[in-house]
């Protein structure tokens, strides 16, 4: 009898939080479907950006206003906060520093945004202002970056040749104008005995928001085997006094000179010419610098084994 008692009292608690448990889903539902004004947050995303133009990071990338809709939107807004599009293109004018769009202008992209039974108002803002940079294109240098080492015997004839020389570096101004030059990874080669020709990839600079019109280039240079020749040449005084002998010491100058082989025999001693200028000689001690006037571009290296050349006077 008292088992029977306590399945009723039991089976009349569970009626009872069963329709307690439909009235309060009610009374939920309902409320969430009428429509109440209540403050939201939504993400800026700025699209059509024009290629000219470049968006700076410092600008408002959010909004708070009152938005007026049930509550089945908000609850979506809760669990995907909502983000606005603003199509930049739309609001472009002369002025090419700033852009400005009107809380109006906002608003209207809210609403057409945001479900049709919504509506927004009362913007955190008056005016947003989106400060922009002009995109510019400029031509940087590139330099190269090499360890390499030859065979004895072998060198590297004439300078290094870089396809492209320059790269076009494309972004906003502000950043495009610290960039003045292009490095390349270091190209190692070893024990050279014949040309060379690489590609080699470019340093991206440390700068945000710049394209690259490469991202390698083409590396070349001759390599040739070299033998070294010696030859004394006289030496030629210019501006010399009048009525005066000047006796050098010595007259004549040994140079060394680097030539290939292809070439070896073709260099002579009439290929160069040392000359002393009176006019800029040395009057506390006494002596002239000899210099280079003439050589031949056949050679790849010369050295003059002395420089300071002595002088005495002597009355004619």
């Amino acid at each position: 009898m008292i088992t029977s008692n306590f399945h009723i009292k039991n089976s009349k608690w569970r009626t009872f939080f069963f329709f307690l448990l439909v009235a309060s889903l009610f009374w939920v539902l309902t409320k969430i479907s009428k429509e109440f004004a209540a403050p939201i947050t939504t993400g800026i995303q700025y699209i059509n950006v024009p290629e000219t133009l470049s968006i700076k990071d410092a600008n408002v990338d959010e909004l708070s206003f009152n938005l007026f809709t049930n509550g089945y939107n908000f609850l979506g807004y809760k669990l995907k906060p909502p983000v606005l599009s603003i199509d930049v293109s739309k609001y472009i004018s002369d002025n090419k520093s700033t852009i400005t769009i009107t809380s109006e202008q906002l608003l209207k992209e809210i609403n057409l945004q945001f479900p049709s039974i919504s509506s927004a108002n009362t913007l955190n803002i008056d005016v947003l202002t989106l400060t922009v940079d002009p995109i510019v294109r400029k031509k940087i240098p590139v330099v190269i970056k090499n360890n390499a080492s030859y065979k004895k015997g072998f060198r590297r004839i004439g300078p290094i040749v870089v396809k492209p020389d320059s790269i076009f570096v494309s972004g906003p101004q502000i950043n495009v104008k610290t960039i003045d030059s292009i490095v390349t990874e270091v190209l190692v080669v070893d024990l050279l005995d014949s040309d060379i020709s690489k590609k080699v990839k470019v340093i991206r600079p440390k700068v945000k928001g710049v394209t690259l019109s490469n991202e390698t280039v083409s590396v070349f240079w001759k390599v040739k085997e070299v033998a070294q020749k010696e030859f004394e040449i006289p030496i030629d005084l210019i501006n010399k006094p009048t009525g005066e002998i000047i006796k050098m010491i010595p007259n004549k100058v040994k140079i060394r000179v680097d030539v290939t082989l292809d070439n070896f025999n073709e260099i002579k001693a009439s290929d160069f010419k040392i000359i002393c200028d009176y006019n800029e000689r040395n009057l506390d001690e006494n002596f002239m610098i000899a210099h280079l006037q003439k050589n031949t571009e056949k050679v790849e290296h010369i050295e003059l084994t002395t420089q300071k050349i002595d002088f005495l006077t002597f009355k004619e």
